[in-house]
């Protein structure tokens, strides 16, 4: 390696006697075995040895390498995100190989790695954020280098904080259901930024704190709140429970809102400081409104299940639904080796291991149910406790089972509708070629390309073909839009709207029961997607009558925001599984000390317990230990893009 980092220094000088005195603009490179390409003559030869150093110690512990591209600004390509991906591709890197590209005038950065790189995409993120940008705002450009490759290597990323399962145990084993209720209503409290400060003397970085971690409880507190009304409904009638139904109604409608404003300030469109501040606190007032709509009533909606009372005839349903779930699985097992051997392992990410988790929390619901029998023979007040985790438990069971049905059903749904979307495609394409003077030949080639590269295994993953397929469409559809009659654009969209709008539902309900059921690890950002999703497939629905191509834009931006909060949400549980130990089939062993206390918190299950019915916050363990699932990255406010899946490449980017 100390030869390449000879012929790095060579190039950087080639570059540095071409280039005008002032700053430039560098197209992407072609890093021809340098390792070190320092092109804006930001290192000494002291930097040069130290970032050396810290590679070779990267790839002695891991075997993966690291490629670092300094330069004034990006030019040649539409983001950083492209020009790593083009100075990857042109530098011939492999799986095991990622490019750190650092803009040092413009103060972007960018992360390029193939998808099989060994790191997920929030491993990535997490490094960026606490190794790398710390080190870039400072403009410690050697020290940021030598912080990420340190980070690949798993050292220096940790948050500090304190460790999540001794402090659920105690909490847990040394309170009854009553005294925990008041103590995490208390700890949530202090969780969602309450300093003893008002929300206008706090700092933007607290503020984006207290408003990621309102988000996430709050949103916990939804499912968790809409599950109980679930059962309250079956057993007291819709009379009874219509206050809390309209309680969480309006929270919701509440919290919408506030990830609208999420998505605003998470979009690529910068709002000044104040429009920020402003904006983020409306955000907290939101979901204090929320908050407090729930709460007004929690206390009759408790009272209302007397889950003590009626708890021997809710266990007899637990365990009645539970023997009906096992003799499922079976199927669904089946049903899951199906389709790894039809699909790819994305097209099937989220449903592989449902039948795995299923049996686990089938496990956790015969063992509480079990224990909470014994706690009502000896009068215990923790029985509460087990009668609703058994519940929970059996309803996330029920539906990870139907989660594998839809998906069946939902991929070959998406390959028939992938056939008519090629053709429809291909007709465009014929009538874009008769346009007179090649006038559309620019778009005919894009979208001949595009397809030519979609086709080959599509069948291994349908619906992301499909939505590709859609995507060249409807840029091709914009050209040939202002040739085409206002009639004539109608006819088109209303002929691909119900695809779009079938494509977008079914990437969205995926993602939608994959965090509401894994929902203790997901974060701020896949959240704020899957619900600005869904108020756009809301929008296309509404608009389909009197607007079609109205709503094929508003059902194609639900798509590709169902994808992407479906991706953030599966690198979430991918962190969180990662940093408990915790794999699906493990099996529990009863509410308190010896439970399997991962596969609680995974489900959000241990978090509504605990939180006292609709009011509390499902999850919020996760949230105030930021020990996984990244909610303090996501939090801060950083304006970092997760990038996506770029034609085989993935990674982050950013500003410092």
């Amino acid at each position: 390696m100390t030869s390449r980092i000879v012929l790095g220094a060579a190039l950087a000088l080639a570059l540095a006697v071409l280039a005008p005195a002032a700053a430039h603009a560098e197209e992407p490179v072609d890093l021809a075995g340098a390792y070190v390409l320092d092109a804006s003559d930001v290192l000494s030869a002291s930097d040069q040895s130290r970032v050396q150093d810290s590679l070779d110690r990267l790839y002695a512990d891991t075997g993966m390498q690291l490629f670092v591209v300094y330069v004034d600004r990006f030019d040649g390509a539409a983001s950083a995100d492209e020009w790593g991906d083009e100075s990857a591709i042109r530098s011939g890197l492999g799986d095991k190989d990622a490019l750190l590209s650092i803009a040092t005038d413009d103060r972007e950065y960018g992360v390029s790695v193939a998808e099989a790189f060994p790191l997920s995409t929030g491993d990535l993120a997490d490094i960026e954020e606490n190794a790398l940008i710390p080190q870039l705002r400072d403009d410690q450009w050697a020290d940021a280098a030598v912080a990420f490759a340190d980070g690949l290597r798993g050292e220096g990323t940790s948050s500090g904080s304190l460790p999540l399962w001794p402090i659920v145990l105690i909490l847990v084993a040394a309170v009854g259901g009553a005294a925990v209720f008041l103590l995490t209503r208390a700890a949530r409290r202090r969780r969602n930024g309450e300093t003893g400060l008002a929300p206008g003397e706090l700092s933007q970085q607290q503020l984006d704190q207290k408003a990621g971690t309102l988000l996430v409880e709050l949103d916990d507190s939804l499912q968790t709140s809409e599950q109980e009304l679930g059962f309250a409904v079956a057993q007291f009638g819709d009379d009874a429970t219509r206050p809390f139904a309209e309680a969480l109604r309006s929270a919701k409608a509440s919290i919408a809102e506030a990830f609208g404003i999420r998505q605003k300030l998470d979009d690529s469109f910068p709002e000044t400081a104040e429009e920020k501040r402003q904006l983020t606190l409306r955000i907290i007032e939101l979901a204090e409104q929320a908050d407090t709509a729930l709460d007004a009533q929690a206390d009759a909606f408790d009272a209302l299940r007397e889950v003590e009372k009626n708890a021997p005839a809710i266990l007899d349903t637990v365990d009645a639904e539970t023997a009906a779930l096992r003799a499922r699985l079976a199927a669904a097992e089946t049903a899951t080796a199906a389709l790894a051997a039809r699909y790819s392992p994305t097209a099937i990410a989220t449903v592989v291991d449902n039948a795995a988790q299923a049996r686990t929390l089938l496990e956790l619901a015969g063992t509480t149910a079990a224990k909470a029998r014994a706690d009502l023979v000896g009068a215990s007040g923790s029985a509460a406790v087990g009668v609703r985790a058994a519940q929970a438990s059996v309803a996330q069971a029920g539906q990870l089972l139907d989660a594998v049905d839809a998906a069946t059903r939902s991929l070959a749904e998406a390959q028939a509708s992938l056939d008519a979307a090629v053709e429809e495609l291909n007709r465009d394409l014929a009538e874009a070629r008769a346009v007179p003077g090649g006038e559309l030949a620019p778009a005919v080639d894009a979208a001949s390309s595009g397809l030519a590269a979609v086709l080959p295994g599509s069948e291994r993953d349908p619906l992301d073909a499909l939505q590709r397929v859609q995507r060249l469409d409807a840029a091709l559809d914009q050209s040939l839009g202002a040739l085409r009659d206002r009639q004539a654009n109608e006819a088109k969209a209303r002929s691909s709207l119900e695809r779009v709008l079938g494509a977008a539902r079914s990437q969205l309900a995926a993602g939608e029961q994959f965090l509401a059921t894994r929902r203790g690890a997901v974060d701020t950002d896949a959240r704020t997607r899957l619900a600005s999703a869904r108020q756009a497939l809301d929008e296309a629905d509404a608009l389909a009558a009197t607007d079609p191509a109205a709503a094929l834009s508003s059902a194609t931006r639900a798509a590709t925001l169902a994808q992407q909060g479906t991706e953030l949400a599966r690198g979430d549980v991918d962190y969180f599984s990662r940093s408990t130990g915790y794999a699906p089939g493990g099996g529990g062993s009863g509410y308190g000390g010896g439970s399997d206390l991962a596969g609680d918190i995974l489900g959000g299950i241990l978090g509504g317990l605990l939180s006292g019915g609709g009011g509390g916050g499902g999850g919020g363990y996760r949230s105030s230990s930021r020990s996984y699932g990244g909610s303090s990255r996501r939090s801060s406010g950083s304006s970092r893009s997760s990038g996506g899946s770029r034609g085989g490449r993935r990674g982050g980017s950013g500003r410092f």
